[in-house]
């Protein structure tokens, strides 16, 4: 026989031993058996000291936990489609763009200037890298293409987070997906 305390939803926390340790009123005496089935499964058992049994223990869904992940993997998705690059035809026909937060700000950068400048792109999306010359309104074209791609990204971003404060339960939330 072991002595043992649980935490308040059943699951094993602590094993007492006599002579050891100053054994809590709270400690309840079970099986070797119980202690073993408990201590292996810390949080995959709960034991019901009225009843004796071990039973399988299922957290409870909470709606706000279930909402914060899938915000989090939104969050993660809209960066991961920000930063995943774009094309643009400011060059006469499609090109990539990178997009990584350095990306964009030399796009900015080198559009502010004013000038023509070499800038990368790929024109067989994106096996292949070059610099080439852009003009200020080629810049300007490109620039917008990707103003129009990262607001995208942050709108349906917003949209899906919108849906998931709405959701009620978690097979509304598992059905939000990126389109």
């Amino acid at each position: 026989m072991k002595k043992i305390t649980l935490k308040q939803n059943g699951t094993f926390e602590h094993v007492w031993l006599d002579g050891l340790h100053n054994i809590p009123s709270e400690a309840v005496k079970v099986t070797d058996s119980v202690f073993m089935q408990l201590s292996q499964n810390t949080n995959s058992k709960q034991y019901d000291p009225v009843t004796k049994d071990v039973s399988d223990y299922v957290a409870p869904f909470i709606l706000l936990d279930a909402q914060s992940i899938k915000i989090d993997e939104i969050n993660i998705l809209t960066a991961a489609v920000i930063t995943g690059g774009f094309i643009s035809d400011a060059l006469g026909s499609d090109h990539s763009y990178q997009s990584q937060q350095e990306d964009q700000l030399n796009l900015s950068g080198l559009h502010a200037s004013g000038g023509t400048w070499p800038f990368k792109c790929s024109n067989d999306a994106g096996a292949t890298w070059s610099y080439i010359n852009h003009s200020n309104t080629q810049f300007q074209t490109a620039v917008n293409h990707g103003i129009t791609h990262k607001l995208g990204a942050l709108q349906t971003g917003e949209i899906l987070k919108a849906q998931v404060y709405a959701a009620a339960n978690q097979a509304e939330i598992d059905a939000i997906v990126w389109p």
